[in-house]
């Protein structure tokens, strides 16, 4: 039979999670919230800007990302005055977002890290910029920062925006100094 308590209380809205709610609310066009930020993007100065917070929440702090981005520093050093400018002025999260639509080959409007997606849409921007691409794990240092749900997707907005953070990164650090070689004398060791 049919519990007469059940049915005499109030019928219950559904509650949804904050964090569902957050992915239902992407998912009503994540493009559209893409395209949307990169119109609005800021013109930061690279070297002046330490670090940011992007819509998701995610605070980047350039300084402390580059060390774990060492070699891929130097490897572009040589770009970053043709660079530079490009994230400035948004002509380059311009291009991102061409290159975005390009990689989200479903038009869902995320990409997955675990099929290689986000991978080959970070290489792509680089690789179309000249640059030397950083590694898998260099990658996936800011990428877990951005994939907050822990859900290994992204959308649009949010891999822009990890494409922002990860050239800002890339081009934050002061150039090196030349290296100078300077010259060790050893003396042999005297005999007591």
């Amino acid at each position: 039979g049919v519990d007469a308590g059940v049915a005499s209380q109030p019928p219950t809205v559904p509650v949804v999670p904050a964090q569902a709610q957050r992915v239902t609310a992407h998912r009503i066009s994540p493009m559209i919230l893409a395209e949307q930020w990169v119109a609005n993007y800021p013109p930061l100065p690279v070297r002046r800007t330490p670090v940011i917070t992007y819509p998701q929440g995610v605070v980047v702090n350039f300084q402390e990302c580059a060390s774990a981005l060492g070699p891929v520093v130097v490897a572009n050093e040589p770009h970053r005055a043709r660079l530079v400018p490009l994230i400035e002025s948004g002509n380059l999260v311009r291009e991102t977002l061409q290159v975005y639509a390009a990689c989200d080959r479903d038009g869902n409007g995320y990409l997955n890290w675990n099929n290689g997606e986000i991978r080959s849409f970070l290489s792509s921007i680089f690789r179309q910029q000249g640059l030397h691409p950083p590694s898998e794990q260099q990658m996936y240092h800011l990428y877990s920062r951005f994939d907050m749900d822990r859900n290994a997707a992204l959308d649009a907005r949010e891999c822009i925006c990890l494409a922002d953070a990860l050239l800002r990164t890339v081009f934050f650090p002061a150039p090196p100094p030349p290296q100078v070689p300077v010259p060790v004398h050893l003396a042999p060791a005297s005999r007591v």
